[in-house]
Parts: structure tokens; sequence; C-alpha cells
């Protein structure tokens, strides 16, 4: 059953909430019938996480400013889109040629959608990183009737290094492609006459992950963020939100989950107990115990997203053969990468 937009609002994400200071008018405001999630928040704000970091002073120093950089050049990207208007003659573009266009300017994956007023956030949370605050509580503009939902792959490689700074990086630079791409795709819009707004970490109107799954470009985990049926929990979505006239095309429908029930390797891997079973078939996560993971180590952790077999491949035709088939594909999975897999390459970022 598809949600009512009003379940969709920025204001009630964690990373909306904690950016909350104590005292001001937005603070009181939302916190006024919620006081269980108020005590379970305020111990998670301060400083950003990223300065806990667990690397000398001489690491952080040389290296924290790259993803500050990665930060920077997405920001530029979206301030630069929200500035673009489109073309004055409307020139028609296709599905089939905005697809090819986003997968050569990084996407590994890509799908249409329609959109309703239902698939949009009904407020803005003030997570924005153009315009932080000014916009927390105020109605999100959906006056976008399509979407074009996209996908880009993290380096798995330096992905098995989590939850280390090598994890970060890999995400960080991850998010800053989905910027180069979403700001691609917007501006090939704009230029032939249509309105066009792409989001990424730095500017949300709506929350990706459910469009993503009802586009079928994966579903939700066990570990509760979207799995690639080719890519696994290693991507980062992206959205190109239009007016053009594109077509909606989905992906064909893989399902995942019996697959998570059998293996759990995020469940049992997790530092935090943050990862739970699934109840009535949806995962079950808390969030709260995820980001004291963020802050102890100074990273997002990435620990379940290279616990999951997905990220080395999974052979998805096979995925609905039974619970047989699918515990041969774990245990093969485990005899090849062990229950917590290690890095393979030397990191760059250190000397040995």
């Amino acid at each position: 059953m598809r949600s009512t937009w009003k379940d969709y609002d920025e204001r009630d994400t964690l990373f909306a909430r904690i950016r909350l200071r104590k005292g001001t008018k937005n603070y009181e405001t939302y916190y006024r019938d919620k006081e269980e999630r108020r005590q379970k928040d305020d111990p998670l704000r301060g400083d950003n996480f990223l300065q806990n970091l667990r690397e000398s002073a001489a690491f952080k120093k040389k290296h924290l400013p790259l993803i500050e950089d990665f930060d920077r050049r997405a920001v530029r990207l979206h301030e630069e889109s929200l500035r673009q208007r489109p073309a004055e003659t409307k020139v028609d573009v296709t599905t089939e040629e905005l697809f090819a266009f986003a997968k050569a300017a990084g996407a590994c994956d890509v799908a249409a959608l329609e959109l309703t007023r239902a698939d949009f956030y009904s407020h803005h949370g003030g997570v924005d990183g153009i315009r932080p605050a000014k916009e927390h509580g105020e109605p999100v503009r959906a006056d976008y009737p399509r979407a074009l939902i996209f996908c880009v792959g993290m380096d798995r490689g330096l992905l098995r290094f989590a939850p280390r700074f090598e994890a970060l990086h890999a995400t960080k630079e991850a998010y800053y492609r989905v910027a180069k791409t979403g700001a691609a795709v917007a501006r090939h819009l704009q230029e032939k006459g249509h309105n066009a707004l792409f989001t990424g970490e730095h500017h949300y109107i709506a929350p990706l992950v459910p469009l993503a799954e009802r586009a079928n470009l994966g579903q939700r985990g066990m570990l509760h963020v979207l799995v690639h049926p080719v890519h696994g929990p290693s991507i980062r979505l992206g959205a190109v939100f239009t007016d053009a006239p594109i077509a909606e095309r989905k992906k064909p429908h893989v399902s995942i989950k019996d697959f998570c029930k059998r293996c759990a390797l995020c469940l049992m891997n997790c530092p935090t107990q943050a990862i739970k079973p699934f109840s009535r078939d949806r995962p079950v996560f808390d969030e709260h115990k995820c980001y004291k993971m963020f802050q102890a180590y100074g990273t997002d952790c990435g620990i379940c997203l290279k616990s999951c077999p997905f990220t080395y491949g999974i052979d998805s035709a096979r995925l609905d053969e039974g619970r047989e088939t699918i515990d041969r594909m774990v245990e093969e999975h485990l005899q090849k990468h062990g229950r917590i897999p290690k890095p393979l390459i030397k990191s760059p970022f250190r000397k040995s």
C-alpha cells in the first residue's frame, strides 16, 4: 500500500532531527509532543562526527580535507543547477535517450517513474547543505510529474576497509559522482527546454529509497538500505525531477528478502546490534544505535555494506530456486570472502 504524502516529512529523518539546536524555536516546536524521541535524539547532537575519526592528528589533517572537498564540489553543482533555467525552445527527449545519457554521465543503473504528491516530502527538514536551517518546516514544492531515478557504484575495494577512513572516502566520493551525474542530466534536460532538478546528499525533495524500490532498482534488505540485484548495497542513489514527457520505465522485479532471511550476515556483523530480523517482511532497524557507531568511529561505518554478499556479486536469477540454493550461495560467499571480508588491496591513504 502506498504511503500518503503526510508519511514523508523530512523533519522526521534522523539527520534533520539531530541538527536542531536546543533552545531554538524549531527544536521546541518539533519535540513538543515527541518527548520519547527527544530523549533518544539529544545524546546524538554535537559536533561533526568526522572529528572523532580514529586516526592520528596528522592523518586527519591530510585526508579529511578530501572529504570536505567532495562536499564542497557537490554543493557547488547543486547551486549551479538551481540557478540554471530551461531554454526557451522545447526539444523532445525520449526515455531511451535520457537513460543512455545518464549512464554515459556515470549512472550504473537507471529507471523512470510517474510521480504523485505522495512521493515527495511534505516539508523540508533543514538537511539541505545549500540553504541549511532556513528551509526547516517549509512546504516542499512537488510540481514535478516525473523523475529519473539512478544509482552510482561505490569503490568496493575501499569499502572492504569499513569502518575506517577508506570506506568513508568511498561513500563521499560516490555521493560526489551522484551530484556530477544528476547535474549533467538536469542540465541536458534544461538545455532542451524542460524544468529539471537533481537531488543528492545535499538537497532532497523526496525520499529516494521508496522511489527506487517502486522502480525496482532494488529492495530494502535486512540492513535497511537499498540492495541492488547486481551492485548490492554498495551504491548511492540520486534522482532528477522533471516535467519532460518521458515514459515510466521500471526494472524487472527481483526479490532479495528470502536471501536476507537465510543470510543475515549484516545482522551478525553489526557492532551495535542496530540491525534486527525482518518483521512482517519489513526490515527493522535502530537508527540511534547505528548513528552511535558513526560517532564512535568518525565514519559512516559501512560494516553492513561490506558484509552483504550482494556487494561481491550474487546471481539474482537463482534467487527463486529456494532455500537450498540460497544456502549454497551464502556458503560459497563465506568460503570465498569470510564472515567479515578483509581488504584485498593496499590502502592508497597509508604507507603500509
